[in-house]
């Protein structure tokens, strides 16, 4: 899945700097505000979003990450069943949207046993730990993640789910589900095309660390 991602607002190129100001831009136009998130993003906070605007032409829009369903935010959304379930398919149809990053996060959840000098016994009781990793395709700049979004009633900005996979190969160990990432040649053509999706990279080798 996908629960956290990056943008660096200092990337060598400026790429993703100007798609952030791009957003901030148009939201202090429509709320008279700049929330864009710069950094690490979280559920609930607004994102710079590529999409296409009302003349057909690419652009960023700050999107706030969840649709809202049955008192819960939904963050992503299944690639497989997209087209089908009525919470998505419109979206996945009609809005489809890019979310640029630096890379995302992914948690391990493990058990441990630790040693007691306590109790004689040896170890401690079995303890959860949750170990975070940061994950990117090898020689990759920018990432672009497959994202629907729609417009609720309650909200000012748009909101975007993001849409996830079975895991590469290389980190399937780790989650069983990733984001849909494109490759940048085809991020445009996702906009016009849902059925692009379906080309994500195999490609990639992926490292978590």
């Amino acid at each position: 899945m996908c629960g956290r991602f990056y943008m660096a607002d200092e990337d060598e190129t400026g790429e993703i700097q100007r798609m952030i100001e791009e957003a901030a831009r148009k939201q202090q136009a429509i709320v008279g505000c700049d929330s864009v998130a710069r950094g690490e993003i979280a559920p609930g906070m607004t994102a710079a979003a590529l999409a296409l605007g009302k003349t057909g032409k690419m652009g960023a829009f700050p999107m706030e990450w969840g649709f809202s369903a049955m008192k819960k935010r939904i963050i992503n959304t299944r690639l497989e069943t997209a087209a089908q379930k009525p919470l998505f398919a419109d979206a996945f149809r009609q809005r489809r949207c890019i979310l640029p990053m630096t890379h995302y996060f992914e948690w391990e959840n493990r058990q441990e046993q630790l040693p007691s000098l306590l109790d004689g016994t040896g170890w401690e009781p079995v303890e959860n730990r949750r170990t975070r990793y940061m994950i990117r395709p090898e020689g990759e700049g920018t990432l672009f993640l497959a994202g629907i979004y729609r417009y609720e009633s309650n909200k000012k900005l748009p909101v975007f789910s993001v849409l996830t996979c079975e895991p590469h190969e290389s980190i399937a160990w780790l989650h069983d589900r990733m984001p849909v990432i494109l490759a940048r040649q085809d991020a445009f053509s996702f906009l016009q095309d849902a059925s692009v999706a379906q080309k994500r990279q195999q490609k990639m080798i992926f490292r978590a660390g």
